[in-house]
């Protein structure tokens, strides 16, 4: 068997994650995975070492927990997660200690996920905010691919995927979720006017939108 023409990549996921802080919130958490896509088992993959940037002014990382990509083929991996505020980057290194079991990592898992916290300050940001999640190879520790195989030799890597995340302030009133309060909303929240739960008219989300808690 020779390799596949295909090389693994990393992704975050999910690619666009949007997020609603309602206008009695501060901060809200939310969970986004790293990905390993179309390890090819013929590589003999066994580790994998990335750096995630992240937009710092709002976001922080909260708590970082392994996946079971490389769980799956050895019953003992190595994990190592750093964190630097400053910098808005997090270091991610995952590998295998003891050989595979059967057969060689391949397919696509999970590799980490992380959970953030994004914070909203209602004074000083603008009703929705953006913070890319770029993958990169750690080149200031040495490394030049994302991938090393058993022998330590490291190999070549489709670009990774990166992420986006998205922050949106819910206005009082603003039903549709589109930053602004207009006659739309008005018009949404009329078809939901006198209902009640059990009606079929009911919208649970319309109704708390528009009525503050």
């Amino acid at each position: 068997m020779g390799f596949s023409t295909v090389f693994p990549h990393l992704e975050v996921f999910p690619e666009v994650n949007t997020n609603t802080i309602r206008y009695n919130q501060t901060s809200t958490t939310f969970n986004v995975d790293i990905m390993m896509k179309d390890a090819d088992p013929e590589r003999y993959i066994a580790g994998v070492e990335l750096l995630l940037f992240y937009n710092n002014t709002f976001l922080d990382i909260v708590d970082i927990s392994h996946g079971d990509f490389f769980e799956r083929y050895t019953s003992l991996v190595y994990y190592y997660f750093e964190v630097s505020r400053e910098l808005g980057r997090v270091t991610i290194a995952s590998a295998i200690l003891l050989p595979a079991t059967s057969y060689w990592p391949n397919g696509n898992g999970k590799i980490a996920t992380l959970k953030f916290n994004a914070t909203y300050d209602l004074k000083s940001y603008p009703s929705v905010l953006q913070s890319q999640l770029n993958i990169t190879v750690a080149v200031d520790l040495g490394m030049t691919s994302y991938f090393v195989d058993t022998y330590a030799k490291e190999f070549p890597y489709d670009p990774a995927i990166g992420g986006c995340i998205e922050l949106r302030m819910k206005m009082h009133g603003d039903v549709n979720l589109d930053g602004i309060v207009n006659a739309g909303d008005a018009v949404l929240l009329g078809l939901a006017f006198a209902s009640e739960p059990s009606d079929p008219d009911w919208n649970d989300r319309q109704m708390k939108t528009w009525t503050a808690t």
